[in-house]
């Protein structure tokens, strides 16, 4: 039978497995507020864009367009702030999955 830590120990790697699981799909949303409504209000926000990044290298991006005589025209600054917005996620999910994988690297020495 395994011992209390050993129980504790592996219910922590297995909510670790859940995490980094979690972190391998990426969501990125980009939304617009309207400040003159009350924070309950079910319409004071709106998603503008958005970006999924699976663990297989998939990508699903959407940004509003115009569609007007056989072109697409999408809102430039906001394509730059929603792509910043993924930037900063996907270093962020690099980090802490490089942190997990010293933390194992150190747990196996």
């Amino acid at each position: 039978m395994a011992s209390s830590w050993q129980s504790k120990l592996e219910d922590s790697f297995n909510k670790l497995a859940e995490q980094v699981q979690s972190a391998l799909t990426l969501d990125v949303y980009t939304y617009v507020t309207d400040i003159n409504k009350p924070d309950d209000a079910p319409d004071k926000k709106r998603a503008l864009a958005e970006t999924h990044l699976n663990p297989d290298g998939d990508i699903r991006q959407s940004v509003p367009g115009t569609f007007a005589n056989n072109t697409i025209t999408v809102n430039q600054e906001l394509y730059d702030v929603h792509l910043k917005a993924v930037e900063q996620a996907v270093i962020t999910r690099k980090e802490m999955l490089n942190y997990v994988k010293d933390l194992l690297a150190s747990a196996q020495s």
